[in-house]
């Protein structure tokens, strides 16, 4: 699991980054409210179990998804500053395609996280500033989207990176609440931001973006 530390900056980053927390904590609570009422209830519970279970139809129709999601997938390798082919992007009820380009990479210092109001130390960490372009092609218009939370680095020496919740200004790096754009309409482009911490001294290798259809690398340097 990939670690995180969050940058504490108000009562809405606060939010916007304890939520899926607080909803996992509110799905546990429910399942564990199930399993005691299961217990009170003896055969009850194991009838419950028994209809709740998918059918060889469900579980077929399951499994011919995730075929149709594996044969319309792919993958492409591209070099830093080269655009990708349109890939869909959905954002609730909106599905966009978006060409997607990785600008560049910003690998900072330890002094870049000085001012930041930190979760948790950072101690031999440095901020890595991932810069991507998206650019409308067609589909839906959307709203505030944030496409390039999906990116991720591989570094050179395979070393783990650390999520940066939160959006902080980085010096020479991401700018404030860069991650997502009020709204990007068809032949639209805006330049996105995503921050991560990686150990300092470490190499960028490439620059991912996961996607239901198809998985982007582009190479750095």
């Amino acid at each position: 699991m990939t670690q995180e530390i969050h940058v504490v900056r108000g009562k809405s980053a606060w939010l916007r980054a304890v939520a899926p927390a607080a909803v996992l904590a509110l799905a546990l609570a429910a399942c564990g409210s199930d399993d005691s009422d299961d217990d009170a209830a003896g055969s009850a519970g194991a009838e419950q179990s028994e209809t709740t279970e998918e059918s060889p139809a469900a579980e077929d129709e399951a499994q011919a998804d995730e075929g149709e999601q594996s044969a319309g997938g792919g993958s492409a390798t591209l070099a830093e500053g080269e655009t990708s082919e349109p890939v869909a992007w959905e954002d609730g009820d909106a599905v966009a395609d978006l060409a997607v380009t990785l600008d560049r990479v910003h690998v900072g210092t330890a002094a870049d996280l000085a001012a930041l109001n930190l979760s948790s130390p950072a101690e031999g960490l440095v901020p890595a500033s991932i810069f991507l372009s998206f650019e409308h092609a067609g589909g839906d218009p959307l709203q505030r989207p944030r496409p390039g939370i999906v990116a991720s680095l591989t570094l050179a020496d395979n070393a783990r990176q650390t999520s940066l919740v939160g959006s902080p200004e980085i010096p020479s790096g991401c700018p404030a609440d860069s991650d997502f754009v009020d709204a990007l309409a068809e032949g639209e482009t805006a330049e996105l931001c995503k921050s991560v911490l990686i150990p300092e001294g470490s190499e960028v290798a490439s620059v991912e973006r996961y996607s239901g259809e198809t998985d982007l690398s582009w190479t750095v340097g």
